[in-house]
């Protein structure tokens, strides 16, 4: 069912040690069909770096991932492992992140779940991916045409009510899928929580503080007990079907119910 990471940073910062416990908790859980890394550069240009050769010995998957790991420096960096629930689709193609341009800015998308049903939707913008069976980009591109729906239609509305409606509109036209997801561009980083996710139903949240240079960091996952660090367990609110989090900076900015 796969596990997401996203680490949202005040500064530029590497986080190989945070990223290397977590590339090991991943493969543990089974997430073994492909990894993924995205990140930001100073340009705001979107990178990422993927493979699907977890098939091999955990020594081998560690040396590669963790090489990418400490190359990596960026205020936002997004890392994802995948359990794939169709394994006919499998390959470097099939791994996340993806990525993809609009509302003027360059952004990067993994999902967490299972959605068959969405496969049948048709974007009349830009085909995230070729295969009509994977259902993961078809979700970032129901999400992408919300979003921008949303703002055509609300001209002074917030970019986080957009998410937000993406996000219900979503559990209202396939309500059987599940759409643990995190969306980012070089500024902002939204998390969606699906409580229906017959695994990662909870997400955790650190915070982190260094003295005397005030750096700040916010690091939410699918993973539970990362490290040994006070770890906030977010769940769904009673009567909701989840939680939407929005953050930049190292700082939690907003959340809210979802569904």
């Amino acid at each position: 069912m796969c596990d997401i990471l996203a680490a949202c940073f005040s500064s530029e910062y590497r986080a190989p040690r945070t990223l290397h416990r977590f590339m090991i908790r991943s493969t543990k859980r089974g997430d073994i069909d492909g990894w993924g890394i995205g990140f930001f550069l100073r340009n705001r240009r979107a990178v990422v770096i993927k493979d699907a050769e977890l098939r091999s010995e955990v020594k081998n998957i560690s040396k590669v991932f963790d090489f990418v790991a400490r190359s990596v420096e960026s205020e936002i960096i997004v890392v994802h492992f995948r359990l794939a629930s169709r394994k006919d689709l499998y390959g470097p193609k099939y791994a996340h992140p993806f990525s993809d341009v609009f509302l003027d800015s360059e952004w990067i998308f993994a999902h967490n779940g299972d959605a068959p049903e969405i496969t049948r939707y048709t974007t009349r913008k830009r085909k995230i991916h070729s295969d009509p069976n994977f259902d993961s980009p078809r979700v970032f591109e129901y999400i992408r045409d919300r979003i921008q729906e949303y703002l055509d239609e609300h001209v002074a509305g917030s970019l986080y009510n957009a998410v937000r409606y993406a996000v219900n509109q979503l559990y209202s036209e396939y309500p059987n899928g599940t759409y643990n997801f995190v969306l980012a561009n070089s500024n902002i980083v939204f998390f969606n929580l699906d409580g229906r996710h017959p695994r990662n139903n909870k997400l955790y949240l650190l915070y982190r503080r260094k003295s005397p240079r005030y750096e700040k960091a916010i690091i939410v996952t699918t993973v539970p007990n990362l490290t040994d660090e006070n770890w906030i367990v977010i769940g769904p609110r009673s009567g909701h079907r989840g939680k939407l989090l929005m953050f930049s900076e190292g700082e939690l900015l907003y959340h809210g119910d979802t569904g």
